[in-house]
């Protein structure tokens, strides 16, 4: 009788944990169409752009190599390939110039199906994580898939054809993987996660430090078992294995070793304009601050009980929180940082997190002995849930709203458009109606001071406009000592060209304080701003 109910009981929970998935599918796919038609994001053209290059080369190397995102072009080339034939009947590359919003989109949608997977995977590894500790584990499970699902962080960036989401699934996959293995020491589990830490690599090149978690579990297992000759076993048959695969999927990685040293020294430069100058212990903060920020201050209140639960019961299915501590301390050696970045090691925060707020609760309960008090503290702790879920929630609608939402640029190229604006009679910045993303960028480089004096050289002599974005503009203004001198060029360029137009789109104000945030989230909906994005102006070159 009690098998029965406790099955009844695990149904339930995975039903409710369906809804949460479905509910972060549809959140997820809304904001794929982010900027529709155009094309917004700085680093979608790299995955989206190669795969249709390989397709139209019909070869199976992509001539990429700074992340090195070579998974995910290839898993979109394969996408393209079978909607063009059911849908364009076309040369792909023809299709593609005449369909590039939908190919953009379709690559999006293959991140949001990643960012949507990870939800019962969360609850999945939850539950195999701490079930032997002494928490209400369901709860656990159920509270997972919903910070996952709701989390605004996750919702958006499961809507850009980037390759950190994908490369955080198979991250927690690995993780759970590695569960099974400390559990009966099975090797083939090593070879498996062998394959995927390959798989991960070619997504992105830090997944790399799984080998050292690797190396731990391994070097664990064996010396419990006494098996010592398998650490050098497995060592070296999981390096090969991961290096192995890694060669399937980009084989030119290797025979094009010299064009990846130079990639490396690029992608290793100390600075990067608004993403640098914090230093190791800087990083370590920024990436903590970003994901706590986004949970709130209850979330804090669950992560020091979380960590707590995990120095009293000190388990070895704690293993895997692991993997996320790695890639926190080796990516905040570099010298750059960026919210992206983080994925992996927020996957840690959430999961200690929600299970503190489970211990936390089930501790207060047990260690009072007054019913008053007791029942007290049941209904603080619920009321306090309660708004954290609520801020959650919240926030997870307004980002939806948000990405639906016009964008500065889309609305500005109507009004250039409007107002005899174009590329060719125009001096623009990135970010602006005339380079959407990143790419073209000509910014101040087109201008020199001389006494004072804005002069606009002489390759741009005959241009009427200028457009310029907030995007790069307050960059240089958060570090004024550092760019003065292009500082100065913006504040020339303020009082000496006329303005015909400053446009601003509405930003979403966030707290870290619960009640806060969901006053801005509810103030967003009912009074945001009709347009999303940098402020563009155009300036009448004088």
């Amino acid at each position: 009788m009690h098998n029965i109910a406790g099955k009844i009981v695990k149904y339930r929970v995975w039903i409710i944990i369906s809804i949460i998935t479905a509910v972060g599918f549809v959140l997820r796919v809304a904001c794929c169409f982010w900027g529709f038609p155009y094309q917004l994001h700085a680093d979608e053209h790299t995955i989206i752009d190669n795969a249709i290059d390989m397709l139209s080369r019909n070869s199976w190397e992509a001539h990429v190599y700074n992340r090195p995102d070579q998974f995910e072009i290839k898993c979109c080339a394969v996408i393209f390939k079978i909607v063009n034939y059911f849908r364009y009947k076309m040369p792909i590359v023809e299709a593609y110039a005449m369909h590039k919003a939908a190919f953009y989109t379709l690559g999006r949608m293959y991140t949001a199906c990643w960012g949507t997977l990870m939800i019962p995977l969360s609850a999945i590894l939850a539950g195999k994580i701490f079930k032997y500790d002494k928490l209400n584990i369901h709860a656990v499970q159920i509270i997972t898939a919903m910070a996952f699902s709701f989390s605004y962080l996750f919702i958006q960036h499961s809507a850009y054809a980037t390759p950190d989401i994908p490369l955080t699934f198979f991250v927690m996959l690995i993780a759970l993987i590695s569960l099974d293995y400390l559990e009966d020491g099975g090797k083939k589990k090593i070879y498996v996660i062998s394959i995927l830490t390959g798989i991960a690599i070619s997504i992105k090149y830090p997944a790399a430090v799984i080998t050292f978690y690797i190396a731990i579990i391994v070097i664990y297992r064996c010396i419990r078992t006494k098996k010592y000759l398998d650490i050098i076993k497995l060592g070296f048959s999981s390096a090969f294995i991961s290096v192995f695969t890694v060669f399937i999927i980009t084989p030119n990685l290797f025979t094009d070793y010299r064009t990846v040293i130079k990639v490396f020294q690029s992608e290793m430069r100390p600075t990067h304009l608004g993403a640098d100058g914090l230093g190791f212990i800087g990083n370590l903060k920024y990436y903590f601050n970003t994901i706590k920020n986004s949970f709130g201050y209850i979330s804090v209140v669950g992560f020091i009980s979380g960590i707590i639960n995990l120095f009293l019961s000190r388990r070895k299915e704690h293993f895997p929180l692991m993997i996320n501590g790695i890639f926190w301390i080796c990516l905040s050696v570099l010298s750059l940082h960026w919210v992206r970045w983080g994925f992996p090691m927020y996957v840690a925060y959430i999961f200690i997190a929600v299970s503190g707020l489970v211990w936390l609760y089930s501790m207060v309960i047990r260690i009072s002995q007054n019913s008053i008090l007791r029942n007290t503290s049941r209904i603080i702790l619920s009321v306090a849930y309660c708004v954290s879920c609520i801020s959650l929630i919240l926030s997870a609608v307004t980002i939806t709203v948000w990405s639906l939402k016009e964008d500065t640029r889309v609305w500005a190229k109507g009004w250039c458009d409007e107002n005899g604006v174009t590329a060719e009679n125009s001096i623009y910045e990135a970010y602006t109606p005339f380079s959407t993303y990143g790419a073209n960028s000509q910014r101040y480089s087109v201008f020199t001071l001389s006494d004072g004096e804005l002069i606009v050289s002489e390759e741009y002599a005959d241009k009427e406009y200028y457009v310029m974005s907030s995007s790069f503009r307050n960059r240089y203004y958060a570090e004024p000592d550092r760019y003065a001198d292009i500082v100065a060029i913006y504040d020339a360029i303020d009082d000496n060209f006329e303005t015909l137009l400053k446009k601003s789109g509405g930003d979403i104000r966030r707290s870290t304080s619960e009640f806060k945030n969901i006053m801005y989230q509810v103030d967003y909906l009912l009074n945001g701003n009709e347009l999303t994005g940098s402020t563009i102006w155009v300036y009448k070159i004088k």
